[in-house]
């Protein structure tokens, strides 16, 4: 059995994109590649990587190419290849995105202790202005993204922790917030060691952000079924209440954005408002039992990661909640 597990989602793309990826593995430093193993999964696509091309990696050891039968979308995909690998640890990783040094990996691996259940490294976002430039973005450890982190696969296996098969979007949401809610053992170092890459055409850039609205009634859901598991998981009742809220006040921030403010997210506006005040009503018996206190201690936190120094909301928490449950 392999020490890492580095899984490589792949659709559409071809060996001109994800070679950037593969080389920035093969260029690694001061790591034993055989307790390196690589696992690409083609999710049903008809572009095929080459096998002289896959072979063109030489210090990639234990290398492998799987293909779905059909396409199944990306977090199915990466569950085919925590399905598949032989080894201690996983890393997921997109096919147009790379390690960010030659030494990531082994300040990965130097971090891997025994027991650990899952290592938060830091990383960046490539993100492009309208004007047109390119700019990174800090990511410190944070817990919605898969970008960045290693799951110890024991962990994960004597859990159940699964990627969830209704979710086409939002499917890191849920699963790196299942881990980070249902394990103990947790490191979380300051190194940025992945590069996401800005590409235009990706589901989360494409239709110039329309994402950011589209999407939002799925990331309720995601959050929904993250609170179900650790009800199901009879998890303390305080942090299902901080993940309650924590999901609900962020949605509260995000409806009162630019981007729900354009006209074509009406319709998804709507949605959002309808699912979030379902989930209020559902979660209320846990939502009561907060003191007054810990509700506002949840409120800020949300409040200063969501909105500028200078903004305030454009509605009360309060009349939000009355207007959307039409209390």
């Amino acid at each position: 059995m392999k020490k890492l597990c580095l899984t490589v989602a792949q659709y559409k793309e071809g060996e001109d994109v994800i070679k950037n990826m593969l080389s920035s593995i093969d260029t690694q430093q001061g790591v034993n590649f055989n307790d390196i193993e690589v696992l690409i999964v083609n999710d049903g696509s008809d572009v095929i990587l080459s096998e002289p091309f896959l072979a063109s990696f030489k210090n990639i050891k234990n290398l492998r190419y799987i293909k779905n039968e059909k396409n199944i979308g990306l977090g199915l995909t990466r569950q085919r290849g925590l399905d598949e690998c032989d080894s201690d640890y996983i890393m997921f990783l997109d096919s147009d995105d790379l390690f960010l040094s030659a030494i990531a990996l082994t300040t990965i691996m130097i971090n891997l202790k025994d027991g650990l259940e899952v290592l938060y490294t830091s990383w960046l976002e490539e993100v492009r202005t309208q004007e047109g430039q390119t700019l990174y973005h800090i990511k410190n450890a944070e817990t919605t993204w898969c970008h960045g982190k290693v799951f110890n696969v024991g962990f994960l296996n004597k859990n159940n922790i699964c990627f969830h098969k209704d979710l086409r979007v939002h499917e890191d949401t849920y699963f790196v917030g299942v881990v980070s809610e249902l394990s103990e053992k947790q490191l979380r170092i300051p190194d940025n060691t992945f590069l996401w890459k800005f590409m235009e055409n990706s589901i989360v850039r494409r239709n110039n952000g329309a994402y950011i609205f589209e999407a939002m009634p799925v990331f309720l859901r995601s959050v929904e079924l993250i609170i179900e598991r650790l009800i199901e998981c009879r998890s303390d009742e305080k942090k299902i209440q901080h993940k309650i809220l924590q999901g609900l006040i962020y949605v509260f921030f995000a409806l009162q954005s630019s981007e729900f403010a354009e006209e074509r997210a009406a319709k998804y506006k709507i949605e959002t408002e309808k699912k979030w005040a379902k989930m209020w009503l559902r979660f209320m018996p846990y939502i009561n039992k907060m003191s007054k206190q810990s509700f506002n201690t949840e409120y800020n936190a949300e409040r200063t990661r969501s909105l500028p120094i200078d903004r305030f909301e454009n509605e009360s928490f309060g009349v939000f909640v009355k207007r959307v449950t039409k209390a």
